[in-house]
């Protein structure tokens, strides 16, 4: 492998660029050990996923829709996604989304070109809005000529009017990227030429009669061989193997044995890589479903092999075409969870749950959706009721040599089933990138990595949605607070967002013209341009500061509260970049791990509710006349929520408590005046809140300065309201 262009060229790509990459190839090309390596190897943090619960144990990863908390029903681009499937993502699922580096996803022909854009909207929503995936680097691995995504007729109907197709490569984010393709040539798994060329033309939709032919020479209608040869049976439909399987047990005279597997944690039953009960016989025909751990070797996943003795904590197996005999112990499979390093800064796998069992099934048979990605040396092969794309092809690549396999039945051309959509995309998107445009692309990525160091759309972004939900929610309260907010909005977005355009239109020209990033004249620039912006960053400490952030809705306070999240996050990343290479020579690999660093780091912005008394009169003071005697009355009022058991708002709401500070009403009628006192609200609470203003004017009267109350009294409740 290490001698494979393509796959270098691939792991270029991915390591040194930050062009997103499709990874694709025949069967049997390498596209799982190419994952496997990347990961023992790459210095990018990485999430790998798939969409299946199979594909993602034997991944190592995880599943997108567990990940990404993705709805099952289809994505439509532009609705909203369904309230009671929509769960808030917790803090570090946020940081993992923000510092990961590439997003892996395996089996991608599997998935859905609405999944993929469901990725994308929560991509965006958390990392950059503007950026199809929120500019995360992705790795699609995947043969679009094997198996396809599952879609149910009612959902092909739905999303017919938003997509061209459900592949992949329809998604609306993807076809928004400039991405590459690498398609792998070189097969491992088979060496036999003419085999290989008659896989091609089923691949490619060029079987013709003479490819049916030679296919066909291979058909035994009768042929059923004994089960010490080893062959495999590979079916269309799961019924058929399963009944082959129990028909096969049940004639075996041996006596069965039931093997219980031992689940800890978090494993779904869908995801169980065999059967919980597994039942097997002396003499039964059984194949291996895991690498060995063991050096040398024993057994590969796809091994099949006899069973010749059961112990109660052993199965010993007799691999087909073998003499010795292997005994074979429990294995374990993990299902993991991705977690944050503190000390390392990494996106780790933690485990979640584990699965463990003897690591065999019955097979005399196996369908052949779930013989994709083993090898068979030897396999009875019924095709001929194929009902999906690349179904026939999947089947036959599974054998290593033409002489290994058996049809039982005649290929027909109408088996073989190549959908149209799938060929176009193939036929524009072959091939591989060449050295001299990997090159361009990596000085690419490092000049996009300056660039992004003085793009502050971000944070200009997240400044404004914060603000906007500031207007809408809190200028009856703090419309001081809320109008000083709007103008430090728009008077930082010249000093700061549009000099960084600027700037990074001056590093591009500099850098073209000095053909690296090292120049001594850029560097200097770049110096001087991040202490530029972080005397300008200084003056969003002090806006922040006097920014109200409770509310009596709790879903106000929470879409505040995610909006003040991200401002602070993106502030904080900023200012830790800007500091760094305000001292430092810029270069791409230390802005990256900087970048990921810092995003990684457990110091995200901290809920408000947790702040200190002094920090929480900031929010009102300067528009509350009498903070003092507004802290007196939220202090009555949670006391009160506490002793009869409801919410706090349900008392009065912080408008009515701040219309009462402010006018310190001394009677009954006064209070009728203010918002939020009706008669019933006045009958049970009036006397307790006049009681706490005397209260708090027999200490403190010297600094209250009470509002006048008009007379007007429907004028002026309905000025508050």
């Amino acid at each position: 492998m290490e001698t494979n262009e393509r796959l270098d060229i691939a792991r270029r790509i991915v390591e040194h660029t930050g062009s997103s990459l499709f990874l694709t190839g025949k069967a049997g090309t390498g596209k799982t050990t190419f994952l496997r390596n990347l990961r023992n190897s790459t210095r990018k943090r990485i999430v790998v996923a798939a969409p299946t619960g199979i594909a993602a144990i034997n991944a190592g990863g995880v599943t997108l829709h567990s990940f990404f908390q993705l709805d099952f029903g289809p994505f439509i681009p532009g609705m909203k996604r369904n309230k009671e499937m929509h769960h808030r993502f917790n803090k570090e699922k946020i940081r993992m989304i923000r510092g990961m580096d590439l997003l892996v996803i395996d089996e991608i022909s599997m998935v859905r070109a609405d999944v993929l854009d469901a990725v994308d909207d929560v991509l965006r929503r958390y990392r950059d809005r503007s950026l199809p995936f929120g500019g995360v680097q992705l790795l699609l691995i995947g043969d679009l000529q094997q198996l396809p995504p599952v879609v149910t007729e009612a959902e092909r109907e739905i999303l017919a009017s938003s997509y061209a197709s459900p592949y992949f490569f329809d998604s609306h984010a993807l076809q928004q990227i400039d991405y590459e393709t690498v398609e792998l040539d070189r097969v491992y798994r088979q060496n036999d030429m003419e085999f290989l060329g008659l896989l091609n033309a089923i691949r490619e939709n060029r079987a013709d009669t003479a490819v049916l032919a030679r296919l066909n020479s291979r058909c035994d209608r009768e042929f059923d061989p004994d089960d010490g040869e080893g062959f495999i049976r590979l079916t269309t439909h799961n019924y058929q193997a399963v009944r082959f399987n129990s028909e096969r047990m049940e004639a075996l005279r041996t006596q069965p044995v039931i093997y219980r597997a031992e689940v800890t944690g978090n494993f779904p039953e869908s995801s169980y890589p065999v059967d919980y009960d597994l039942v097997l016989k002396e003499g039964a025909q059984v194949m291996f479903v895991k690498n060995d751990t063991e050096t040398p070797r024993r057994f590969y996943n796809g091994m099949i092999g006899h069973v010749t003795e059961l112990t109660d904590t052993s199965v010993t197996v007799r691999p087909v075409g073998s003499e010795m005999d292997i005994e074979v112990q429990p294995m374990e499979w993990k299902n993991v969870r991705l977690v944050i390093n503190e000390s390392t800064r990494e996106i780790d796998e933690k485990e979640d749950g584990a699965f463990r069992q003897f690591p065999l099934k019955a097979a005399w048979a196996i369908t052949i959706h779930k013989s994709q990605g083993l090898t068979f040396d030897r396999a009875i092969i019924n095709a001929s009721a194929s009902f999906a794309h690349g179904q026939a092809y999947v089947a036959l690549s599974r054998c290593r040599n033409l002489a290994g396999l058996v049809l039982n039945a005649p290929l027909s051309q109408s088996a073989i089933i190549c959908d149209a959509t799938v060929s176009s995309f193939m036929r524009n998107h072959s091939g591989k990138p060449d050295e001299s445009h990997v090159d361009m692309l990596g000085k690419e990525y490092s000049l996009s990595s300056l660039l992004q160091l003085f793009n502050f759309q971000p944070l200009d972004a997240a400044l404004a949605g914060t603000v906007r939900i500031l207007q809408e929610n809190f200028s009856r309260l703090y419309p001081s607070i809320v109008g000083e907010c709007v103008d430090f909005a728009s008077s930082i977005k010249g000093p700061v967002s549009e000099v960084g355009v600027r700037f990074a239109r001056q590093c591009r020209e500099i850098a073209a013209s000095a053909g690296d990033l090292s120049d001594e004249r850029l560097q200097k620039r770049i110096k001087d341009a991040a202490n530029y912006f972080i005397g300008q960053l200084n003056r969003f400490d002090e806006i922040l500061e006097k920014m109200p952030q409770s509310h009596d809705n709790r879903r106000v306070e929470l879409k505040l509260r995610d909006r003040l999240e991200l401002l602070s996050d993106q502030l904080r990343l900023k200012r830790r970049l800007l500091e760094v290479f305000a001292e430092e020579d810029f270069t791409k690999d230390r802005y990256l791990d900087l970048k990921a660093s810092v995003l990684l780091d457990n110091g995200l912005y901290k809920s408000p509710r947790k702040k200190t008394q002094a920090a929480a009169k900031s929010e009102y003071s300067r528009d509350n006349v009498n903070p003092g005697l507004y802290d007196a009355l939220v202090k009555w009022r949670d006391a009160k929520s506490l002793e009869i058991g409801k919410p706090a708002y349900t008392v009065l709401n912080n408008r009515s408590l701040l219309a009462v500070s402010n006018y310190v009403p001394r009677t009954i009628d006064d209070l009728l005046s203010l918002p939020g006192f009706g008669r019933v609200t006045v009958q049970k609470y009036g006397a307790e809140v006049l009681g706490e203003i005397e209260n708090f004017l027999r200490e403190n009267g010297d600094n209250v300065k009470p509002m006048q109350i008009s007379p007007n009294h429907k004028k002026l409740k309905k000025l508050h309201e």
